[in-house]
């Protein structure tokens, strides 16, 4: 059966869209289909949403789906205008991303189905619809990759204000509601405009996240540290993880042969063989912070010092807190976001450029 899936997210750091128009796709995938737009206008996806959630309303205050049909259009109607009314007085401009995705699973066991002629509501067995992991990837990646495209100072927090899961009946292709599944929040105001260049590179890093194993994990974990549900603490180790996982990962996978490519670069030809035992002895011996110099001295070398000092001190908060001792009032989430930030964009921007000599990205 077919299940289709939407999610709408507010961007606090950005306030218009200067790309030419105001729903622009930034990203898509065909297996599983899925597409990100950009927009101005929520208001335009939130029409199954609206009515998904007035409908699990209208139930928990006793309206009986398999009742007078008249009876359910009207009350139905007014309570889709008051969600929308309620929307209307928090609104403001600003940027939304929303993913639309759809893929088959196997007919759900509705044990509870009831229908108009526009539309069904059901309750099915455990877990039937649950279906945003098969899209995550993709999300985390898009979510990511925005992230790192806004200018180092934006708000990167993200707040998802409207989610929703429903099946399509296969004969008369009706939707089919479980409202327990959907999701709705307010709309919040955010600065910043996305222009045209800012779109094709958010197009452009989405596939070099979802093409790099290694970067799987710390994308998604970069991801949730913008969420605006996550807590403060939430936010702060999602964010630490992931730089901490970004540092290993890269460092094994990278950064560690061409640290010692570089070395044996500078070094006589007599001394080379040594380089050989070098890596045999440090294969263990490296510190996650010996691991980020050496991937900071690679990436911006310039930079690499100071970098790793703030790594340094950003570690000991984090070791204070594992261990728990005194931990600052305000945990120092948004300065591992910028130094994670840069190091992704720049791993990433080599990446792209490599895969570019060696005859481009798949998407």
């Amino acid at each position: 059966m077919l299940v289709r899936y939407l999610a709408i997210w507010k961007l606090h750091g950005a306030s218009k869209i200067a790309a030419g128009g105001s729903n622009v796709r930034i990203a898509e995938l065909d297996d599983p289909r899925i597409v990100a737009t950009i927009t101005e206008d929520p208001e335009q996806y939130f029409f199954h949403i609206d009515r998904s959630r007035a409908l699990g309303i209208l139930m928990l205050t006793g309206v009986s789906m398999a009742g007078d049909k008249g009876v359910l259009q009207t009350r139905l109607a007014a309570k889709v205008g008051e969600l929308k009314a309620d929307r209307t007085k928090e609104a403001s401009a600003g940027v939304f991303l929303v993913f639309e995705g759809e893929t088959e699973i196997p007919d759900p066991e509705f044990l509870v189905r009831h229908g108009t002629d526009e539309f069904s509501v059901c309750a099915t067995a455990k877990d039937s619809l649950e279906v945003d992991a098969v899209f995550r990837p993709f999300m985390r990646a898009t979510l990511a990759a925005l992230g790192l495209c806004l200018p180092g100072e934006a708000d990167r927090g993200i707040e998802r204000i409207g989610l929703i899961t429903y099946l399509v009946d296969h004969d008369t292709e009706n939707p089919i509601y479980e409202p327990k599944h959907t999701f709705g929040d307010r709309i919040s105001s955010a600065p910043g405009a996305l222009t045209e260049d800012f779109v094709a590179r958010v197009g452009e890093i989405i596939p070099a996240i979802i093409n790099d194993d290694v970067l799987v994990r710390p994308t998604s974990l970069m991801a949730t540290s913008f969420d605006q549900a996550m807590g403060p603490l939430q936010s702060f180790i999602a964010v630490w993880s992931a730089l901490e996982i970004f540092v290993n990962a890269t460092f094994k996978a990278t950064y560690e042969s061409r640290w010692f490519d570089i070395m044996e670069e500078g070094a006589p030809t007599a001394a080379k063989p040594i380089f050989e035992r070098l890596k045999e002895v440090m294969s263990d011996k490296y510190r996650v912070a010996d691991k980020f110099l050496i991937v900071a001295s690679v990436l911006d070398a310039d930079a690499a010092t100071p970098d790793a000092d703030e790594f340094r001190k950003l570690k000991r908060i984090r070791d204070d807190l594992l261990h728990g001792l005194q931990v600052p009032a305000r945990l120092p989430t948004e300065a591992i976001q910028r130094l994670l930030l840069k190091y992704m964009r720049l791993h990433i921007d080599t990446q792209i450029h490599q895969s570019k000599l060696g005859g481009g990205l798949n998407t």
